[in-house]
């Protein structure tokens, strides 16, 4: 059960769009995966196991009582669930402090993945008397909570014992009542006493169940609130073919949170085989027309639409397997240069395919240094390799994708003067009958697109080719020239 629990929460964040990452730090959705399961494996693995047993034992014990003497076991039954009443009060608490102990862990799980995932600029940084105080006032307030929980957890049992023997003094004394009327005799009462004191232990069991579900309860609210979370539908829709066809992006509105629009009216035009450049101030929205063209995002208002079709009405799945995208940072996953050429492609590949898109990213070179070649491992995050290289397995997988639109976001902003010719070398290859997007702030990289669209605070200020936005865009004319005289300098 735990097993189908996890995979299905696994299943559940894969299948999660992106704004929900981006407002949820990692570390809290793996506490989610691993803490809050755990805490329902508990409950299923040991409680539930003693509970079944103490039940057994509750009824065999009452089965015998109600022989002896209905009378007296009736009085019993009225007495359990004023056992339970004067319990309620912890288990109210103990819910409460189950549900603050699981946030708490999370958060330190968020922070604690932050950091580590950071690692590098916390020790250039020395913010390591920073991140020990965030750590330990996290540490302390799961301490605290810690210690609230083991208080009502030491009350449960005690107080379950206590009420359990006022109730057996209770049944003493209308026993001894019935043994002067000579309703039953003495060896009934104390017959019947013994199966009451028996019974004590599994009435203190479920005392204690009831304490594990209200703390397991914290974990299932948190599951059961990310399972109900709206997700991304991938398979409905219709399959679309996007080769020749034009991409426009009509009017469109966007804004992550209310109030703070991102784009204003944005239109553009991508014919193709055409490469569309995107330029402007940091922080226009260049890098959102991208997400909402993977999709990440929808428009609020406006619409995106390949040929004649909305994108929207288009299966998420294949329309994002036609799209190949390189970034700035070049994501990598850890694990060797194989597995990350390959990462997610839905068939097979030869060692001599995987040879041949290397040598079109011109990353043939360091790979055949790595003792292990194709096998090497590039480590977390691709740690093992310089930002040059990632970029160049980045574009070696895209030749391997073969995607029908390519979208290209700053991909040389963060290199030195060599990478980043190695790496235009290999993006000009890999763009060659593409419809091609590119963002770049070097406006060098960008002076033979088909055409321009300059993005100033969500809108397009300017649109046309180099020469074109030069004459008539002014804005742009003074990045030209800034970044002319930098070079030059």
């Amino acid at each position: 059960m735990v097993y189908k629990l996890r995979t299905t929460l696994w299943d559940k964040i894969l299948t999660l769009p992106v704004g929900y990452f981006d407002q949820t730090k990692s570390g809290e959705i793996t506490s989610r995966l691993v803490n809050d399961s755990t805490q329902v494996k508990e409950l299923l693995a040991n409680s539930v196991p003693k509970t079944a047993t103490s039940i057994l034992q509750l009824v065999g014990a009452l089965v015998l009582m109600l022989i002896m003497d209905w009378r007296m076991t009736i009085i019993m039954f009225i007495a359990v669930p004023l056992v339970l009443i004067c319990l309620l009060p912890i288990v109210r608490q103990s819910h409460k402090v189950a549900r603050a102990r699981q946030d708490a862990l999370a958060d330190l799980n968020g922070k604690a993945g932050e950091m580590l995932g950071e690692v590098r600029l916390v020790k250039s940084s020395t913010a390591e008397n920073l991140e020990r105080t965030a750590g330990d006032q996290r540490m302390h307030r799961l301490y605290r909570i810690g210690l609230k929980e083991a208080i009502y957890d030491s009350i449960a049992g005690p107080v379950m014992g206590m009420v359990m023997m006022a109730m057996v003094l209770g049944i003493l004394g209308y026993g001894a009542i019935r043994v002067r009327q000579g309703a039953i005799d003495i060896g009934t009462l104390f017959s019947f006493l013994m199966y009451l004191v028996q019974m004590i232990s599994p009435f203190a069991v479920l005392g204690q169940f009831m304490s594990d579900v209200a703390k397991a309860s914290g974990s299932t609210t948190r599951i059961q609130a990310l399972l109900q979370t709206p997700e991304e539908d991938q398979q409905s829709g219709e399959t679309f073919d996007v080769s020749d066809q034009v991409l426009r992006m009509n009017h469109v509105d966007f804004a992550y949170d209310s109030g703070k629009p991102i784009l204003k009216n944005l239109s553009f035009t991508a014919r193709p085989h055409s490469v569309i450049a995107f330029a402007g101030p940091s922080g226009g929205g260049k890098s959102t027309i991208f997400s909402l063209i993977e999709r990440f995002y929808e428009p609020n208002n406006g619409s995106i639409t390949i040929g004649n079709t909305k994108i929207k009405d288009i299966q998420l799945a294949g329309w994002r397997q036609q799209i190949g995208l390189v970034g700035q940072d070049a994501a990598i996953m850890s694990g060797t240069i194989r597995y990350n050429l390959t990462y997610g492609l839905p068939r097979n590949f030869s060692d001599n395919q995987l040879w041949h898109v290397l040598d079109m990213a011109y990353a043939t070179q360091f790979v055949r240094t790595m003792p292990q070649g194709l096998d090497a491992e590039v480590g977390e995050r691709g740690v093992k390799v310089s930002g040059g290289q990632r970029q160049r397995l980045a574009i070696a997988r895209a030749f391997l994708q073969d995607p029908k639109i390519l979208m290209l976001d700053e991909a040389t902003a963060s290199l030195d003067s060599e990478s980043e010719m190695m790496v235009q070398k290999a993006l000009d290859q890999l763009m060659a009958n593409r419809t091609t997007l590119v963002i770049a702030h070097r406006l060098s990289t960008i002076t033979n697109a088909d055409e321009i669209y300059f993005i100033e605070n969500g809108r397009v200020t300017g649109h046309g080719t180099h020469q074109e936005l030069v004459a008539t865009t002014p804005l742009y004319r003074e990045y030209v020239k800034n970044q002319s005289a930098t070079s030059n300098g």
